[in-house]
Formats: structure tokens, C-alpha cells, sequence
């Protein structure tokens, strides 16, 4: 989710730009979180008020997005577009959604695949509270941690967003995104502790 009032975006995504003044972009929003953003950005709900979200991609909660796009002229879909354009759709934004559950173990300790859309985009991100999320928030800003998956939580930090507040978090992206280039020898470095801890209790 996010807020922009990029013309070229809402030109795409097929919003009157005389009468928005926001745009509101999720990007890879959970299934469980889809609900309660329909419910947050519904038209004229204050403090809600020029809101919009655009989700994109596909999955279940279409039907349910599309459906309330049909009564909220601030909720809209967008299909998947391909890979290339994701980064370049995103940068129309203002803030990234990540609302990864904490399913698995991959989930609850790796940087979802939408935190690097979203940095590489220069998207601040609310994001779910992972470890690697708070990680490397915490030491590189750039976003905010909702302190549980849940409606009321979502709705209490979206109203809490200003102008100030996003530019400002924005502001903090100067850290280049990680990469496996970058990364590759702390990995394997790991992996040799792991693989040697393994071996002595063998």
C-alpha cells in the first residue's frame, strides 16, 4: 500500500487525477491482510479520506478487490505485470505493504522478494514484523513495523502517515539493496558454522 500523487502512474492504473489527489499501491499483500484494507481505504471513511489502493498481481482476494472496486472508487486493481515493470510501477508510489505472515521459517528469517521491489523502488515499507524485516530496518531505516497482522494495527499506522513522515523515511533508503554479490560470502560463511556445529555434534 501506498500514497503518491504520481500523474503518470494514476494514468496507467486509470484514476482521474483531477479528482485524486493520492494513490495507494499494495504491493504483495498477504491474503490475510487484503480484507482489512478494503475495509481501511473504503471511500469516505475518515482519516482515510484520498487514500486509494491499487493491488496487483493475482491470487484469491481478487474477487474481493475487484468486487469493492466496483462500490469504492479509491480501491482498483491492476493484472500482473511482468517483471521488468514491477520496480518501475512501484517507484509511482509512496509506500510499500508487506504484510508476509510469518508461516515458515523461510518467511519469519529472509527478506521477502517485495522488500527488494520495494527498496529498489525507493518505497519506504510498513512491513509485518519478521526478524530479517526488523533487522535491516532497524539498521538501514526506511519503513515502519506493525506490531501484529491485524486490521486495527494496519488502521492506527496508515493514520498515522503524513507528507513529513513518508519523505522522511524515504529519505533514509540510501543503503544500496542487498545482492548475492554482496552477500554471497556472509552466506556461505554462515553456512560453514552451521555445516561445522553439525559435524561436532555428529
Amino acid at each position: 500500500m501506498a500514497m503518491t500523487d504520481n500523474p503518470e502512474m494514476a494514468r496507467i492504473i486509470g484514476i482521474d487525477t483531477v479528482k485524486v489527489a493520492t494513490v495507494a499501491f499494495a504491493l504483495g499483500s498477504a491474503v490475510a491482510a487484503v480484507p482489512a484494507m478494503l475495509i481501511l481505504l473504503k471511500e469516505g471513511g475518515t482519516p482515510y479520506m484520498g487514500f486509494n489502493a491499487v493491488f496487483m498481481g493475482f491470487g484469491p482476494a481478487v474477487p474481493a478487490v475487484q468486487a469493492a472496486h466496483a462500490r469504492s472508487g479509491n480501491i482498483h486493481h491492476k493484472p500482473p505485470v511482468s517483471s521488468g515493470e514491477v520496480i518501475p510501477m512501484a517507484a509511482g508510489a509512496d509506500v510499500g505493504l508487506l504484510t508476509v505472515e510469518g508461516t515458515s521459517l523461510s518467511y519469519r528469517y529472509s527478506l521477502a522478494n517485495k522488500f527488494f521491489q520495494c527498496r529498489g523502488a525507493g518505497l519506504p515499507v510498513i512491513s509485518t514484523d519478521l526478524v530479517e524485516h526488523r533487522r535491516y530496518l532497524d539498521a538501514h531505516g526506511g519503513g515502519w513495523i506493525l506490531p501484529e497482522l491485524s486490521g486495527p494495527a494496519l488502521a492506527r499506522q496508515v493514520a498515522a502517515l503524513d507528507r513529513a513522515q513518508i519523505e522522511a523515511r524515504r529519505g533514509q533508503i540510501v543503503e544500496p539493496c542487498p545482492y548475492w554479490e554482496s552477500e554471497e560470502a556472509i552466506f556461505l560463511s554462515v553456512m560453514e558454522r552451521l555445516l561445522v556445529r553439525q559435524e561436532a555434534a555428529a
